[in-house]
């Protein structure tokens, strides 16, 4: 299945469209005499039951998992590189604007994408109405996008890809359709879309540095940070891909069915299931399950359904990756994450993690540390170097191991939260559309903020509209 099937909003190479490197530093090689690069990472990559979760207890129970699909997210909307990972060409064009501008769910605009929006209804973008009943008699109203799973009017097809993430969309398009109703006695026409899509941009941006960034960077924030027009190939084919170890194998999406459901396949292909997410279980502090709710099943409730379901960790970070990802079923097609992941740094001829981590002057892994992995190392692929792979380790997997060594896997490590970091606060300050370049002190009205006056996720998910967690039209 052809996932990428639409036409990105596109750019010219003078405008930070093109990838390029953070560092100088030179390239990582195979530390194998024997082995070429490629034919090194593809052995590591094959290796059975080496990168994956093995079974043991890996919860992060600081950080909720819709962190990891915010980040998802967060990668769509700043970067696109369609090209195969081990093609020769070494620089690809980035496809979305090099910054968090939405333009992952805006498009080109009313203009020159205007099947995303309802013009009669002040450029609010296009989402329908959908009920979903399933085995047991529970009905539920939540929007969802026209097409969605088969043919998506999305702007991003890639948020479709799992229905997560297609919620998160659709979260996002929701909390602009409600800055449109809400400044339509101020505003009209084109001046009304503009207004609301930089309100819901703002917000979006400040989730992004105050809530994201505090829940994965280890260290002290940096400052200051230099302003960046372009997403660095360290962050976008090695640093960000740091989600992919929080990803658990299955998830409860909602407090109504008792199985567990992965998110690949998706479920929303499977009959009687619910399509939409409870955001208290990703977001939020878990659900609840009042007695008027109880009320609504035509018959008992069934047993699982406790009156307390608490929200769902995160996986640490770490190098060991769930299984599903090793074989990933795209439908129909498998793919190996851990091997994309490893040659697309290749590709880009990015430094080893111990090369960056001196140039940067923070700590590289010491020796002794590298003992903490030993059993997973015991499964690394007998023919090969393991000390000199952990002395000259590929950058993606070095920011894996270091954030597991050094900050026991709860954030990334100094490598990982450099590069990071360096990129999102570096492009919002370039960006002169962005909160952090126009008004760095800005901060959502009071009146949207928790009691101690914070506005994380939870409080976006409500002003978007999900009530009880779970994305409804408004009445």
């Amino acid at each position: 299945m052809k996932l990428f099937s639409l036409p990105l909003h596109s750019q010219t190479p003078e405008d930070g469209s093109k990838y390029r490197k953070l560092f100088g530093c030179p390239a990582w090689q195979s530390p194998d005499p024997k082995l070429d690069d490629q034919d090194y990472l593809e052995k590591i990559s094959a290796a059975e039951k080496f990168l994956f979760f093995t079974g043991e207890d890996k919860d992060n129970s600081n950080m909720k998992a819709g962190y990891t699909y915010l980040g998802q997210f967060i990668a769509h909307d700043m970067s696109y590189d369609p090209s195969s990972p081990t093609g020769n060409d070494s620089i690809q064009q980035n496809l979305r604007t090099p910054a968090l501008d939405l333009d992952s769910i805006y498009g080109g605009g009313p203009e020159k994408s205007p099947h995303l929006y309802d013009a009669k209804e002040g450029f609010v973008f296009k989402l329908i109405k959908q009920f979903s009943n399933d085995h047991l008699k529970f009905v539920t109203e939540y929007f969802d996008f026209p097409g969605s799973g088969r043919t998506p009017v999305l702007a991003d097809p890639r948020n479709d890809e799992h229905i997560i993430l297609a919620q998160l969309q659709i979260a996002f398009m929701m909390l602009h359709n409600h800055f449109i109703r809400f400044l339509q006695p101020d505003f009209n026409g084109i001046d009304l879309f503009n207004e609301a899509r930089k309100r819901t941009t703002w917000h979006y941006q400040y989730v992004v540095v105050n809530d994201y960034l505090n829940q994965i960077l280890g260290h002290k924030r940096l400052d200051p940070i230099e302003p960046l027009a372009f997403i660095p190939l360290e962050f976008a084919a090695a640093a960000f891909r740091f989600g992919h170890s929080q990803v658990r194998p299955v998830y409860m999406l909602h407090a109504w069915r008792s199985n567990a459901e992965g998110i690949l396949p998706d479920p929303r292909y499977s009959e009687g299931l619910l399509t939409c997410v409870d955001w208290r279980l990703f977001f939020g502090d878990g659900i609840v399950v009042t007695e008027e709710e109880m009320k609504k099943y035509s018959t008992e409730p069934p047993p699982y359904l406790e009156k307390r379901i608490p929200p769902i960790p995160n996986l640490i970070i770490s190098p060991a990756l769930v299984k599903s990802l090793w074989m990933l079923d795209f439908w129909g097609e498998i793919i190996n994450l851990v091997r994309m992941d490893l040659l697309r740094g290749l590709k880009y001829k990015l430094a080893s993690g111990q090369e960056i981590a001196s140039h940067i002057k923070v700590e590289v892994i010491p020796e002794a540390k590298w003992l903490e992995l030993d059993q997973l190392f015991k499964k690394f692929p007998q023919d090969l170097d393991v000390t000199a792979f952990q002395k000259n380790t590929p950058l993606f997997y070095y920011i894996l191991a270091e954030a597991a060594l050094m900050e026991n896997g709860k954030r990334l490590g100094a490598v990982g939260s450099y590069i990071v970091e360096t990129t999102i606060i570096g492009i919002l300050k370039s960006d002169p559309n962005a909160y952090l370049h126009q008004s760095p002190a800005w901060k959502p009205d009071k009146a949207v903020c928790d009691s101690s006056g914070e506005f994380t996720m939870k409080e976006l998910l409500k002003l978007a509209g999900a009530v009880h967690g779970v994305l409804v039209p408004p009445s």
